[in-house]
């Protein structure tokens, strides 16, 4: 199986586990709860994920036995938000935060920079420009909010069409601390057998496909590198008739394991806290080629729709360079050093 596919199921599936870790005691009240939180204005959030994901390619050896932290402010109607990470890769601890103010992203990660030679100074650029697709820098970790509006939107439907009443089980009256509040809510538990996880893919694929702010992404990332779609299949042809593509593309992987999900709904019916449990095993039926992907997952929110102070510094020559004018100085050099026989 190539690497393309098996990143962008564990895609969909975190993204399923943490920006909808939320239900009811039925149906009909966990959609109102996953719509109801995809219109959240602002809030702060904290998340911890530990994640492995046995792959054969040397290229993502270092999500085996990985870790992430994250605290997070947003301001969505500002379009402003602070994210910090901690990142612990092949027994490195690394450490950066991401800004988004409009169609500006910043980026200060020390370990890249310096390696990059320009110190500990900010990577600033237009958000567009940075997730271009013949962009030198194309940063997946900067978020476009109006297209998270509809991931969000599709990932609703999708849990909509692929969860069942039976699946759901509730618990009452459990605490959640917060750094501002203890809150008590409901907790309610989702589990999901390798096979029904392969629904909520395969449905997920679909309709992303489907719909025409997502479908050209969806396709750019499927399509890159070694990509399982074939490429003598066009763009409109799978955009006319994706469930025949995303069938076929699926159709020999075997999916065991479980996706386990529990998390904690207050009385304004918001989510408070999620943690998920991943334990995925994926298995090409013609090679018996396998992938195994482990996630555990912690968030907790918070401050939702609260004024949210969110301090974004002023940019200038001295803490800051552009990506634009970073990425035509490697271009230069690249050329130089080509010249004179050498590889950058």
């Amino acid at each position: 199986m190539k690497k393309k596919l098996s990143l962008f199921i564990s895609i969909i599936l975190l993204l399923s586990l943490i920006l909808f870790g939320c239900s009811k005691s039925s149906k009909d009240e966990l959609m109102e709860a996953l719509v109801k939180s995809s219109e959240i204005k602002s809030q702060e959030t904290s998340m911890e994920l530990d994640f492995d994901m046995g792959l054969d390619e040397e290229e993502v050896i270092v999500f085996d036995d990985s870790s992430i932290k994250v605290e997070s402010k947003a301001d969505i109607e500002k379009q402003k938000s602070i994210t910090k990470m901690k990142f612990s890769l092949m027994g490195m601890a690394l450490e950066g935060e991401t800004l988004i103010d409009g169609d500006m992203a910043a980026l200060s990660f020390p370990f890249l920079t310096n390696l990059l030679g320009i110190g500990d100074k900010y990577l600033i650029g237009d958000i567009e420009e940075i997730l271009d697709e013949d962009s030198g820098f194309p940063l997946s970790g900067i978020n476009d909010m109006s297209l998270d509006k509809e991931l969000n939107k599709v990932l609703a439907e999708t849990l909509d069409s692929s969860l069942k009443e039976e699946q759901i089980t509730v618990e009452k009256d459990v605490e959640v601390e917060t750094p501002e509040e203890t809150i008590k809510g409901t907790k309610y538990e989702v589990k999901l057998s390798g096979e029904e996880t392969k629904d909520l893919v395969e449905d997920f694929m679909i309709k992303a496909l489907k719909n025409e702010s997502l479908q050209d992404s969806v396709l750019l990332f499927l399509k890159s590198g070694e990509s399982e779609i074939k490429n003598n299949i066009g763009e409109e042809e799978i955009k006319e008739n994706p469930e025949e593509e995303v069938k076929e593309l699926l159709e020999n992987r075997r999916f065991e394991g479980d996706i386990k999900v529990d998390f904690v709904i207050d009385s304004n019916n918001y989510v408070r806290r999620s943690n998920a449990l991943l334990n995925l095993n994926i298995i090409d039926e013609e090679t018996e080629e396998r992938q195994d992907i482990s996630f555990d997952i912690s968030q907790k929110m918070w401050n939702i729709n609260k004024d949210i102070e969110i301090d974004i510094p002023e940019f200038t020559e001295d803490n800051s360079i552009d990506m634009k004018e970073l990425e035509e100085g490697f271009k230069f050099d690249n050329n130089l050093e080509s010249e004179e026989g050498f590889q950058f």
